[in-house]
Order: C-alpha cells, then structure tokens, then sequence
C-alpha cells in the first residue's frame, strides 16, 4: 500500500468519496479492532486474538469474510452492519511520518478523488 503525506495546497481541491463498495478500498477480510469498540462490535462481527510472529504481540481483529479480499459486509454503496469498525471508518487516512514530523497520510487509490 502506497501513502502520500496531505498538504494544504497540492491537496486543496482533493474530496473523500464515502461510499463502501468493492474495488475501492473496502475489500479487506479481517480488519483491526480497539477494545473501546468491542460492546459495538460483538452482536455483528466474530473477534479473534491473533499474534504478529515478528514483534511478539498480540492484536484483535473483527472477520469480514473467509476468502482474501471478501467484505461480507459490503453492499451496493452501504455497509451491511449497524456498526463500521474504526479502522474501516478511518479509510483511506493513516497518520504516517514525514522527516521525523507526525503527518496525515492517505492512500493513493481510488477511494479519493
């Protein structure tokens, strides 16, 4: 995934397009979770613990769909669910760095136009 760091004038006339659908950005099949979230998300996602085998820590993450890039939750344009996860709601920004400096980021995909 490629970011590009946000700026005031390159970035000016730059809009979120905020609709959910496949081949925008959306089609993940697990995504990360907070525990801040977890009362949200129990009634419509399963959570599972899985391990980063490099750093050796242990992180949530709610399943989208079973098979690489399937979001069950995806419809025409709508999340099916009553809850979207933080980590969706935030697509497409990340915050990144930039010679050391804390900076917005985006990906560069076509979820911004």
């Amino acid at each position: 995934m490629k970011l590009e760091a946000l700026n005031n004038k390159q970035h000016a006339k730059l809009r979120v397009n905020s609709v959910y659908k496949i081949d925008s950005g959306f089609d993940y099949n697990f995504c990360p979770v907070y525990p801040l979230e977890y009362t949200s998300l129990q009634s419509d996602y399963p959570i599972f613990f899985t391990k980063d085998k490099d750093n050796d820590t242990w992180q949530t993450i709610a399943l989208l769909g079973f098979k690489e890039n399937e979001n069950l939750f995806l419809g025409k344009g709508v999340w099916i669910s009553r809850y979207v996860p933080l980590s969706i709601q935030r697509l497409p920004f990340y915050i990144g760095s930039q010679k050391e400096i804390p900076s917005l980021c985006r990906t560069v995909s076509n979820v911004i136009s």
